[in-house]
């Protein structure tokens, strides 16, 4: 097994701990790497590697029904957090579930745009906001 495939199973066994990224380091590195662990960062840098990859992919996995062009922004917002904002041409969003929210809010009268932020145990929140920032920030701050 190449180096590559053992950080990839790092990744996805880490998804499916429900750990933090240090969490995961601290008790399972020494697993996958037991001769030369590798550094703390090393794990972020990879890790984050493979969230843009996955937050890519998901943006680009085909869907049944037919829908307008998107663009996915990932910023990165903290250490352990990143933004990604979906734009579409038309400005409307799809959702995948029965559940289905107006693409204007009534109150405000202001335009919803769809957000997705996945957290470090992968879990992955989505849903209409008309400040997707304000949101991130939000989110952020809860998770202090």
């Amino acid at each position: 097994m190449n180096k590559s495939s053992i950080w990839r199973q790092a990744y996805s066994d880490f998804l499916k701990s429900g750990l933090s990224r240090a969490q995961f380091y601290r008790s399972h590195i020494e697993h996958y790497f037991p001769k030369v662990r590798p550094s703390l960062s090393a794990l972020y840098g990879r890790f984050q590697q493979f969230d843009r990859e996955a937050a890519l992919s998901e943006a680009a996995a085909p869907e049944t029904e037919s829908t307008p062009e998107q663009t996915v922004v990932v910023r990165q917002l903290g250490e352990n957090i990143q933004l990604a904002e979906i734009k579409s041409e038309a400005a409307v969003f799809r959702p995948s579930s029965a559940a289905h929210r107006p693409a204007v809010s009534a109150a405000a009268g202001s335009q919803e745009l769809p957000f997705r932020i996945r957290l470090p145990n992968g879990v992955l929140f989505e849903f209409m906001t008309p400040s997707p920032e304000r949101s991130a920030v939000v989110l952020a701050e809860a998770l202090r």
